[in-house]
Formats: structure tokens, sequence, C-alpha cells
């Protein structure tokens, strides 16, 4: 009885020891987010005057360096998204997956350059809603059978939007995907940390809610249709890099 009594205790102390290291690497987590969501993506200082230029003089540069400036850059930010985002396809095991436009109307995208005390970043913070076709080409029986050596996933990007399957495709899904909580404080991580990780959820027609009534084809699609969560997140990162470039060249 004594033992079986130390081992309750000693499990009980490791329970509460991983609990509390936990906590604390949750806590350590937060602050570096808190951290970035408050300093932004750091950019290079404004550029200086051009030869012949008059220098500005000292109370006009501590005038300007108490002051924030701001540079809104949201309505670029939109149309580089949309031109990117547009036509993504993901191809993988009979499955495809066309993106076929962002939701302009449902999509939230804010992105600015504040200027402060002659410190320049970036902040951004986008919630994306995308609106994709997907068309399987296999049958019950052979799906599972090309599941099985399925070959790796691809993302290219292609021209226009898929207006039509192709003559052997036997099932399509139209359904949407969001990616949401992406900011300079937080970033991809799958299986991350929900306060720092960016976030994505997939949407279908009602008829395809239920895993256990629907088709072995319907699943397989909508197993596809996640890996958009990579490639999106990963295109998305292309357009804030082009953005901090944009803006270290223009302001």
């Amino acid at each position: 009885l004594l033992a079986d009594e130390l081992r309750r205790l000693e499990c009980a102390r490791r329970v509460a020891t991983e609990a509390r290291e936990d906590k604390e690497r949750q806590a350590r987590r937060e602050a570096v987010a808190q951290a970035r969501r408050e300093a932004g993506v750091p950019l290079a200082p404004s550029r200086a005057p051009a030869n012949g230029a008059e220098a500005p003089s000292r109370a006009a540069e501590g005038a300007k360096a108490a002051a924030l400036a701001e540079h809104d850059f949201s309505h670029w930010a939109r149309r580089a998204l949309a031109a990117r985002l547009g036509g993504l396809r993901h191809a993988r095991a009979g499955a495809t997956v066309v993106v076929d436009r962002m939701d302009d109307e449902r999509s939230e995208v804010h992105a600015s350059i504040q200027e402060r005390r002659g410190r320049r970043a970036l902040y951004y913070d986008l919630d994306l809603v995308l609106h994709w076709t997907g068309h399987c080409a296999l049958g019950e029986q052979t799906l599972g059978e090309e599941a099985g050596h399925a070959p790796e996933t691809t993302a290219h990007t292609i021209q226009g939007e898929f207006r039509h399957a192709p003559e052997t495709t036997a099932h399509t899904i139209q359904g949407e995907f969001r990616l949401y909580n992406v900011g300079q404080d937080t970033q991809f991580n799958l299986g991350g940390d929900p306060h720092t990780s960016y976030l994505y959820t997939v949407g279908v027609p009602v008829q395809f809610h239920n895993d256990e009534r629907c088709e072995l084809w319907a699943r397989h699609l909508k197993y596809e249709a996640s890996e958009l969560f990579e490639l999106v997140s990963a295109l998305v990162g292309q357009v804030v890099t082009d953005l901090v470039r944009k803006a270290e060249r223009d302001c």
C-alpha cells in the first residue's frame, strides 16, 4: 500500500510539473506575440534626401520624430493578395482543388506603415475568405488505391479562373476557405498555439458536413481542400515580403 501511494504521489507531482511548465511556455509565447504586436515588422529608415535637397533643420527633425506618420497600404495589399491567390491549384491522388477567387466583400485586409520617433514598422491584420472548386476524377474502388501511393503535394498558379471541370471529372464540390488570425504577431505553424498561429476553416455545402454520410470521394476532397492552409499561408508570406520591399522603396 505504501508503494502504491508513493507511485500515486510521484505521478501527481509529474502531472503538476508538466502543467506548470506548459503554463510557463504559454506565457513566454504570448509575451513574444505581444512584443511583435506592438513593435510591428521593422523597416529600414527613410531614405536620405536626394543630392541638392535641403536638409531639414534640427527643430524640423525633432517635430517629425515626435509625430506619428502612417501610410495606408491596405488597398495595395488587397489587390496583391487577390492576384496571388486567385487560380491557386492543388492536385493529389485524383483530387484537384482550385481557388476561384478571393471574396473581396468578406475579406478584411489592413496594412499600414507607421513611423514614430524615426522608427518605421509594418503592421498588418488579415482575414481572408476564398472560394474554391474541387473535382475528384476517381471512383470509390480506385480512390483508396491511388491515395495509398499519392504523389507529393504540388502547388502552382494558373492564369484566370477554373471555369469548368475536365471531361473525366465525375464529382465536384464548391466550398469556402478562410484564413484568419494573420498578423505581424502570428505565424504559420501546423498544430501550433491558436493565440500565436494562423488559423483556418474549410466550408462545404451542408450535405457534406457529416463524414459518416459522405461518400469516399467527398471526404477525400474535403481533406485535400484543407491542404490550402499551407499553400495560402505561403503566398500570404510572399505578399508581406513584397509589401516590406515596396514600403522601403516608396516611403
